[in-house]
């Protein structure tokens, strides 16, 4: 999965992937956890801690507190959409 990189926009520019990436609450990306695609909304910011909200075929599962190290450790597993919600 590594290699191939998407490219995200954050208010005027665009970052690669998530290094240097401003993540903001309304953000949504794709993931994949044991070959499973999960749709995740981050609905909370703050002080750098996120809270992230895992949606399976259109289903709620879970929600999960993460820090930035979360998408530094999973940038090849996410895909990041550009629409905001």
């Amino acid at each position: 999965m590594g290699g191939r990189k998407y490219y995200v926009k954050a208010g005027n520019m665009y970052f690669r992937g998530s290094k240097g990436m401003k993540i903001e609450q309304g953000m949504h990306f794709k993931m994949s956890i044991l070959n499973k695609t999960y749709y995740v909304v981050i609905t909370y910011v703050n002080k750098g801690l996120y809270i992230l909200d895992f949606y399976y075929d259109g289903e709620f599962k879970t929600s999960k507190s993460v820090d930035k190290q979360f998408f530094k450790d999973n940038d090849s597993s996410i895909t990041w959409i550009k629409e905001r919600i």
